[in-house]
């Protein structure tokens, strides 16, 4: 079964990578927009070890993911963008925000 996407992101700075893909030219590719997909139980595997005290990287894996992006291209993502997508996936992270009751 085909990846459902689930929302196309904007980026507010697109970002500039060098791709070189398997018995491919290299080359520099602009990315002004990326697409979110449906989350699966297997994309968790993106966490399989990283030490639970790499937030950062388990943060960053778990986006590349959601986004069928390689690690290299999220690693770009300005900090506003970034932000967009952390606040998406951050609570499938373990020890992500709690939950329950607000004062």
């Amino acid at each position: 079964m085909a990846a459902i996407p689930v929302e196309t992101i904007t980026l507010k700075e697109p970002i500039e990578v060098t791709l070189k893909p398997a018995g491919g030219e290299e080359r520099v590719e602009t990315i002004g927009e990326l697409v979110l997909y449906k989350f699966k139980a297997k994309d968790l595997r993106a966490l399989d070890g990283l030490p639970e005290d790499a937030r950062g990287s388990q943060l960053l894996a778990l986006i590349a993911r959601m986004t069928r992006q390689p690690v290299k291209v999220i690693d770009e993502l300005g900090m506003e963008d970034l932000q967009t997508f952390g606040s998406k996936v951050e609570r499938f992270l373990p020890n992500g925000p709690a939950t329950g009751q607000t004062a």
